[in-house]
């Protein structure tokens, strides 16, 4: 790419395009949320109702989750990058992982591959994507520490780059 300043080409630039650079949604992104200081950024997860996944309102074994994620690659034919996607966006088939584990160190576990049961841009938004998928039951067999529910980490990969997120799953 030539960069040019008043008509004049004053540099070259060498572009290597890569097909994703994944991002997992947090409620920290300032595109997408007002950021409150001091606050943890936590992944954006919705139960299918809309509402997000937290300790207080966790996720269930087989319910359908939808993460959102930023990068996945290219948008789908019939959209321009840069515009909000029209409401009946097409599906994307990226080369995209999704596997699930203990997010507590040391912790016996098992990793768990998920298919993903949708993966395309969020209807109205430019450049966010959503990943739908069923939730699996937990990949191990977690302490209670009095609590009923606990962490899992879940890793979004592409093709040159990973995302990890951690919720909270209803034991």
């Amino acid at each position: 790419m030539t960069v040019y300043e008043n008509e004049v080409a004053v540099a070259k630039i060498a572009i290597a395009p890569v097909p994703d650079q994944i991002h997992i949604a947090t409620t920290c992104d300032a595109n997408l949320t007002t950021p409150v200081p001091g606050a943890r950024c936590l992944p954006v997860i919705a139960h299918e109702d809309g509402s997000p996944v937290t300790a207080d309102h966790p996720a269930h074994p087989g319910e359908l989750l939808v993460l959102y994620a930023f990068g996945l690659g290219g948008v789908p034919p019939g959209v321009s990058a840069g515009d909000a996607s029209p409401p009946a966006a097409d599906p994307l088939l990226p080369s995209l992982s999704l596997s699930l584990e203990s997010a507590l160190r040391n912790w016996p576990s098992e990793r768990r591959i998920v298919k993903p049961e949708f993966v395309g841009l969020t209807p109205g938004f430019a450049g966010l994507y959503q990943i739908n998928f069923f939730l699996p039951r937990p990949p191990f067999a977690m302490p209670t520490f009095n609590s009923p529910t606990g962490p899992v980490s879940l890793t979004v990969g592409g093709q040159t780059s990973a995302d990890t997120a951690i919720f909270d799953v209803a034991q």
